[in-house]
């Protein structure tokens, strides 16, 4: 029977509200930062109006998604959710990051129960810890190779159980908990998926793996007696790759305190990548003053 969910009753953010529109966004934000936050009541109902306007924000990229993914040849939707990607959410991440570095440095904090706000303060800190301004540039250019993938997607259709379906519409049976039927539209859609070649350095994160029977060189059978390989079989599709061994399992690996090890790596890569990129332009001038000779 289906439930009927009373409307949310909005106390800082305003009914009328267009959530895609940073003049109106803009100044609610403005008035968070600029909340003294001397006692734990007072942070408290803060976080509270915080929570309800990134609500609002979030719930409208959603229903831009979804819009989008359901309609992937109109183009005023593409358009309404690469502007909330490309435009908005950029510029959200920003504010939201100074809205983190407040809570985290304001003075009450010490006084909340810390029993009841250990999680959301340790991720707020870690969220802090990692986020980079330059980085909402490749987000949205994320954003819209993502929308180039949905409408690819859209196109891409499969006879399942006497219908044609695009892939996106046989995706809720991939969660069916009858084993038999997730079976069948995986078989049914993987004839539509085609490997290619990543002619590019790919990274690996995988659990420990079940090396139940080792019956030789690069034959190693599972407990549910299925080869298993090191690079999970990788190698023939990626011109490079690296693979870390993650603590716990599938599941656990990105889960705390297991994530952390995935996080420091991470950190490492990226590092690395940014150092690479860095020094491209040195070496690129360098090669080109000598052919310059």
């Amino acid at each position: 029977m289906p439930v009927k969910l009373p409307a949310p009753a909005w106390r800082f953010v305003p009914e009328s509200l267009d959530p895609g529109s940073l003049p109106t966004i803009e100044p609610l934000f403005a008035d968070l930062a600029a909340r003294p936050l001397t006692a734990a009541d007072a942070l408290e109902r803060w976080l509270v109006d915080e929570s309800e306007l990134l609500a609002r924000i979030h719930a409208e990229v959603a229903r831009r998604y979804v819009r989008m993914t359901c309609h992937t040849d109109d183009d005023d939707a593409k358009k309404a959710y690469l502007h909330m990607e490309q435009v908005v959410m950029p510029r959200v991440k920003v504010l939201a990051d100074q809205l983190d570095r407040k809570f985290l440095a304001c003075a009450a904090l010490g006084d909340l129960d810390q029993r009841r706000y250990e999680v959301l303060i340790r991720s707020r800190r870690t969220k802090s810890e990692i986020f980079r301004e330059e980085n909402t540039e490749l987000q949205r250019q994320e954003a819209e190779l993502q929308t180039q993938q949905q409408a690819l997607m859209g196109a891409i259709t499969v006879e399942f159980e006497g219908e044609t379906r695009t892939l996106q519409q046989l995706a809720p049976f991939f969660e069916s908990q009858d084993r038999a039927l997730r079976e069948r539209a995986f078989r049914a859609a993987l004839p539509r998926y085609r490997m290619r070649p990543y002619d590019g350095r790919l990274h690996l994160f995988r659990p420990a793996l079940d090396r139940a029977y080792v019956l030789g060189p690069d034959r190693v059978l599972s407990s549910a007696k299925q080869f298993v390989y090191e690079d999970n079989g990788w190698t023939p599709w990626v011109a490079s790759l690296d693979v870390t061994e993650m603590p716990g399992d599938h599941d656990s690996m990105v889960l705390e305190p297991n994530v952390r090890v995935m996080a420091a790596r991470l950190r490492s890569l990226l590092a690395e990548v940014e150092a690479e990129g860095a020094a491209e332009p040195v070496e690129r001038a360098a090669a080109d003053g000598e052919a310059a000779r």
